[in-house]
């Protein structure tokens, strides 16, 4: 930092073209009041947003305090519920297991549906790589071919 011309402390600039200039002896630019507006706007309703926010998160857990308080100490048709729910535990196991096997069985569906599709256009793009290449048998489900299957016995 040094003292410019003008005695203003200013920071000593070297331009491109090999001149000195201090920073303080160039024309400062017009201050744009538009930037300075929206810049304040902007932070206006950052801040009104901010607080719409963690008041309505607020409104949330009173409410969440006045239910539970209002329910403190009363026998209600809740209770009669849970029960009825924690009776099911010998249903849940057989309820999760059938609902795998059905989810299990669907995906096996959609997997034969896409490689059924795509086998043609696999087909002719390996044929268009390597007119010579040999197919693997297998069907356009993507499954062995029953000729191809070990025979038991």
């Amino acid at each position: 930092m040094a003292r410019s011309a003008t005695g203003s402390r200013s920071i000593l600039r070297l331009q491109a073209n090999g001149r000195r200039t201090w920073a303080a002896d160039r024309p400062k630019e017009p201050f744009d009041q538009t930037l300075a507006r929206g810049h304040l706007l902007r932070e206006l309703f950052a801040t009104i947003r901010a607080i719409a926010k963690w008041t309505a998160l607020a409104v949330i857990a009173l409410f969440i305090y006045l239910s539970i308080n209002s329910l403190a100490g009363k026998s209600t048709e809740v209770t009669g519920i849970i029960g009825v729910i924690a009776s099911l535990d010998r249903i849940a196991p057989w309820f999760v297991s059938v609902c795998a096997l059905i989810w299990g069985y669907g995906e096996r569906e959609v997997r034969k549906r896409t490689v059924e599709s795509m086998s043609a256009q696999k087909k002719a793009l390996e044929g268009r790589l390597d007119p010579g290449v040999t197919s693997s048998n297998l069907l356009s489900t993507g499954e062995t071919n029953p000729e191809d299957e070990r025979k038991e016995g």
